[in-house]
């Protein structure tokens, strides 16, 4: 199975799907890296469940499956796309989803319908389809006499008067008299709907607390026009009020004529995005769109759009000619625009006539139904400053955070991104946000699990946590419960070493102190029972060597490991490492490094944990990274890939 990845300039990369999990995003530490800004630090998941792909979005902006935007998990397969930002992805080497429930769903609705049409009528179903197709053919045989008629009667007419006869109107009249482009809407929720340009009539209802406004599809709302920013605006519901935040688009937000940064909307309001107006609708509000009412805006629109094109600049004309036109120009009424210091023309553009004096040999082409047009410069958008926001954005962030509102710190961060994406106050507390966030999920399994008394399930998840940073807010209730739950499941392994130290088990009661020592390295009894355990063994040796006089380990070194460290197997040398673990670090990381020379996977993982005490995190990285090579469906291989994101890898 793989999964093609093609990018908005048409690259394409492949990456096997080799795990029964994958993560997309933006962020260091998913299995795959997008990086654009509106892909999500995390956005999607692919999910292997036996011959089936699975596919859930957990981003902001969205996951479209063959341009529909899913909401729960999809299954999908060959032949599918799914759209993450710019982003188009397709499976090879998976099966193509099949409808199978519709597929038979539509075979047994074929079947009932052949089934009934297979049935006789009876006499009273017979009478009624005869009286049926009587009526049909009387009325299309009275149709044809009349339009016979009617031509014939049109042929009699003079040219100027054919359609009079019959109170005919002409096509737009026709279309107009029929309310050609009117709409009634009721919207469920607030909604804009397009009032001007070749999007009239067009209603956008806003159904998400936070949605994003743009020129293209990855956007919430997707407003196909030249005019409007690729990420235009932010729609926020809250608390029943709709506002619209500037995303820093080419040309602004304007409301009832006014520029904003940000604003909330009511009934009625006007909202121009570019050269696209909206009227905003309010929630169970009844609108009805006549095009009509929105003519002139529309009329301005297009003097504005093609003003350049309409305009044609007679340079031969005299001085005296010049000069009625500046007159023209300076002479027209104009109305206060929102940006101060400029003026705009409005009303009718056509300047009064004016007599030019007449110019011999010079042939000027008029047509009488031109008008003359003043091109206008282009008014940019106003600069925004965004200081204010950004503040408040940010000590929303920190009040968050502070009452370890995680999620919520998060959803601010992101929008003051958006607005400063180099922001390094809001980079900062960002990481500081997604760690705790980390070590909350891994604590809150702890806690689960030591609520239902499985206290092994406790620890492993306490471990997820051996990367957390010193300066968490969970770091001192961490370390209360690994006070509490180790000990706790040390003892028990301490209980049955002991029993086994009392059957003569010497081999048995070594590996449970040893597992112990993991949980807690400095128990009080674990070097006192290994000791006792190597000294039952070592008797058992010496009674063994006197059954037989000529055995004599000395001159066979091969027999003997501990006189031959080569002969050694890769379990007793880790054995003997975790022993030294605590007592003698150097030593212990030597005799690991040994036994995972052989091939022993569990010794690259005590490897890590040295390394990590020595601070060398990349040594600590490469070490997982051996042990989940060797093991990669280990029953711990998910937290040892989890610990090799706090440390700052990729697994």
């Amino acid at each position: 199975m793989k999964l093609q990845i093609k990018d908005e300039s048409g690259k394409t990369t492949t990456v096997p799907l080799t795990r029964d999990e994958i993560t997309i995003g933006r962020k260091e530490g998913n299995t795959i890296r997008l990086t654009e800004r509106n892909v999500s630090r995390t956005h999607a998941r692919f999910l292997k469940k036996g011959e089936e792909i699975h596919v859930e979005d957990v981003s902001r902006y969205g996951t479209r499956v063959n341009g529909e935007r899913i909401t729960e998990s999809r299954r999908v397969g060959a032949g599918d796309t799914i759209q993450i930002g710019d982003y188009l992805l397709s499976l090879e080497g998976v099966k193509a989803v099949e409808d199978i429930a519709s597929a038979k769903l539509a075979a047994a609705g074929a079947a009932a319908q052949v089934a009934e049409a297979a049935k006789p009528l009876t006499k009273e179903q017979e009478k009624k389809k005869a009286e049926v197709e009587a009526a049909a053919k009387s009325q299309i045989a009275a149709a044809k006499a009349e339009a016979k008629a009617e031509k014939k009667r049109e042929a009699t007419l003079p040219p100027g008067q054919k359609g009079e006869a019959t109170g005919e109107v002409n096509g737009d009249e026709l279309r107009k008299s029929r309310g050609a482009g009117k709409k009634r809407i009721g919207a469920s929720s607030p909604t804009l709907v397009a009032v001007t340009t070749h999007l009239a009539g067009s209603d956008y209802p806003i159904t998400g607390e936070t949605m994003i406004l743009g020129r293209t599809g990855e956007n919430d709302l997707k407003v196909d026009h030249h005019s409007i920013s690729r990420n235009h605006a932010k729609i926020v519901v809250k608390d029943g009020k709709v506002r619209m935040v500037d995303l820093q688009s080419k040309n602004g937000i304007r409301v009832n004529g006014e520029f904003w940064e940000e604003s909330s909307l009511k009934s009625g309001d006007i909202i121009e995005l570019g050269k696209v107006q909206f009227r905003f609708v309010e929630k169970g509000e009844e609108f009805i769109f006549r095009p009509e009412d929105y003519t002139e805006s529309a009329k301005v629109e297009e003097t504005k759009k093609g003003g350049k094109g309409i305009l044609v600049v007679l340079l031969l004309l005299a001085v005296g000619a010049l000069a009625a036109v500046y007159f023209l120009v300076i002479a027209k009424p104009s109305e206060k625009s929102n940006v101060p210091g400029v003026n705009v023309p409005v009303g009718n553009t056509t300047p009064p006539p004016t007599t030019a004096p007449p110019q011999p040999d010079v042939a000027v082409a008029a047509d009488t139904t031109a008008v003359a047009q003043v091109d206008t410069i282009p008014v940019p958008p106003p600069q925004v400053d965004n200081t204010a926001m950004i503040k408040e954005l940010l000590d929303k962030a920190n009040t968050a955070a502070g009452a370890q509102k995680w999620d919520e710190a998060a959803k601010h961060l992101e929008m003051l991104l958006a607005l400063d994406n180099a922001h390094v106050g809001a980079k900062a507390l960002q990481a500081k946000v997604g760690s705790e966030k980390a070590v909350e999920t891994a604590f809150a399994e702890a806690q689960a699990a030591q609520a239902k008394n499985d206290l092994p399930a406790a620890w492993t998840a306490l471990q997820k946590l051996q990367a957390m940073p010193p300066d968490s807010v969970y770091a001192a209730r961490v370390t209360e419960m690994k006070n509490a739950v180790g000990p706790a499941i040390a003892n028990g392994l301490m209980d049955q070493a002991k029993l086994a130290l009392a059957k003569k088990q010497w081999n048995e009661a070594i590996a449970k102190v040893e597992e112990a020592q993991k949980v807690m390295p400095n128990h009080p009894e674990a070097a006192d029972t290994i000791a006792k355990a190597k000294k039952g063994k070592a008797d058992d040796a010496k009674k063994e060597a006197a059954k037989d006089p000529n055995k004599d380990p000395a001159k066979d070194p091969a027999k003997d490991p501990a006189k031959d460290p080569n002969a050694k197997s890769a379990d007793d040398l880790y054995k003997e490492a975790r022993a030294l673990h605590n007592v003698d670090e150097a030593a212990a990381l030597k005799l690991y490094e040994q036994a995972a020379a052989k091939g022993h996977a569990s010794s690259n993982k005590q490897i890590a944990s040295l390394k990590i005490k020595k601070g060398d995190r990349a040594g600590a990285i490469a070490a997982y990274k051996k042990y989940l090579a060797l093991v990669p469906t280990a029953k711990d291989a998910d937290n040892v890939r989890e610990v090799i994101i706090q440390l700052g890898g990729t697994p």
